[in-house]
């Protein structure tokens, strides 16, 4: 028999300010083993972009990319997240932000695949 787990989660504001608190182990999860740290560092660079868009009201662009950082840089500061800056990430962050992939070009690349 199954039973029912009761399982808490903190709000997006806290989970936004501090994301590691919100996972049990007291640690953002790892998407690739061999890049530690690589989550806060898209987490910070979330920050930016996520600035950005409720500044300008769309995604930005590669062009954007120094007001991202800026943006950043100060979120992060206010929000007292620490994390490593690495160029190269934050860089294909926010000019990949605005693309968009149909599904169609997804299904037909499966299938030529």
């Amino acid at each position: 028999m199954k039973v029912p787990l009761k399982v808490a989660f903190h709000s997006w504001a806290e989970s936004y300010v501090n994301p590691a608190a919100s996972n049990p182990d007291g640690m953002m999860m790892l998407a690739d083993l061999s890049k530690f740290g690589r989550s806060e560092q898209l987490h910070y660079a979330f920050f930016g972009i996520h600035e950005f868009v409720i500044a300008n009201k769309r995604y930005p662009t590669a062009a954007d990319y120094q007001a991202c950082v800026d943006l950043s840089k100060s979120t992060a500061e206010a929000n007292k997240f620490e994390a490593e800056f690495d160029e190269k990430v934050f860089k294909n962050a926010v000019s990949y932000t605005s693309g968009a992939i149909s599904p169609m070009c997804a299904f037909f690349g499966g299938i030529v695949a």
